[in-house]
């Protein structure tokens, strides 16, 4: 099960104090399923494996190997009530694309490259949590939380 996989991951995290922007995310289980709460909202995630970690340090252009220790999850832009209200209209069966997040990821990259305009690369429909035992440069922080919207921004595990 991904949500025991994650442990380490769990709990709550928050922008610091001196930061100019004010975010919380909450790591843990919604239904079952692991995710990333922010605002009231729910985002299921799953864990980045080895490769995807290389590729998204390169998207950042940090070298392939800058995560290799950290923890990352992934989720969709979208909100999971968006993702269900998406699903029905698409042809989707919704509680199979809400399996997982692995599956919310499938179906969100499956509509985008259906759309008149596809938005590439994927890390535009992506938000990732990373946690590393030691500081990751770019981040300034061993945690960071990176969004097309927000870009990298540095947490603090409360």
């Amino acid at each position: 099960m991904p949500i025991k996989a994650c442990a380490s991951l769990e709990g709550s995290y928050s922008t610091p104090a001196d930061s100019s922007t004010s975010q919380k995310y909450v790591v843990g289980e919604f239904s079952g399923k692991l995710a990333i709460g922010n605002d009231g909202d729910i985002y299921l995630a799953k864990e980045m494996d080895r490769t995807e970690r290389a590729e998204f340090a390169e998207y950042l252009m940090m070298g392939s190997s800058k995560l290799n220790d950290a923890k990352c999850l992934v989720t969709p832009s979208k909100d999971l009530a968006l993702i269900e209200k998406a699903a029905s209209p698409a042809g989707a069966d919704v509680a199979e694309v809400t399996a997982s997040g692995k599956s919310v990821l499938k179906f969100v990259d499956d509509q985008n490259q259906k759309a008149i305009i596809t938005l590439t690369p994927k890390y535009k429909i992506r938000q990732i949590l990373c946690a590393s035992e030691t500081e990751i440069k770019l981040a300034e922080s061993k945690i960071f939380f990176f969004s097309r919207l927000l870009g990298i921004v540095p947490l603090v595990k409360n």
